[in-house]
């Protein structure tokens, strides 16, 4: 690419790697600016299951997800999440790992067996174990968020998904 790559190390003091890479300048584009509905309403005509069996939790997400103009369903368990998955055809699922009847991690192999277009699913856990988030992404999960959950860092994972 016609530049330069050099080191200055200094032991016990670190290096410095400095690269240089002669690139043209080149068209300059207008920064999109989101409008102000957008910003409040990120989430606006965008179906969300939610799966969650702990009250408390329901709640939280409930406020948050609603504040974002999300349209929300609930199920209190994994075998009540597939039904509704089922009915509904949601936009995204957000599925909590440990729930009665099913599991998340059972609900996601049922729907990953029926389905026909995918259906973004997050796993919502309190447990961040090296082995359950493996087993999340071989089920076919496509991300998680740990709970308690932070609202910025949750509604990323969903727009990466759905809007």
């Amino acid at each position: 690419m016609g530049g330069q790559i050099s080191l200055q190390s200094a032991e016990g003091k670190g290096s410095t790697f400095r690269i240089e890479l002669p690139f043209k300048v080149g068209r300059t584009f207008k920064a999109h600016t989101p409008r102000q509905s957008d910003i409040q309403q990120p989430l606006l005509g965008k179906r969300i299951l939610l799966a969650e069996d702990n009250p408390v939790n329901v709640v939280i997400a409930d406020k948050i997800l609603k504040k974002w103009s999300a349209e929300l369903s609930f199920a209190e368990n994994g075998a009540q999440a597939v039904e509704k998955w089922r009915v509904e055809h949601p936009d995204l699922i957000l599925m909590d790992l440990r729930m009665p009847e099913l599991s998340g991690i059972e609900a996601t192999r049922v729907i990953r067996g029926e389905e026909t277009q995918k259906t973004p699913i997050i796993a919502l856990t309190a447990s961040a174990m090296l082995d359950e988030q493996n087993e999340i992404f071989t089920v076919g999960m496509d991300e998680y968020v740990s709970k308690p959950f932070n609202p910025a860092e949750l509604l990323s994972k969903i727009s990466k998904h759905i809007v």
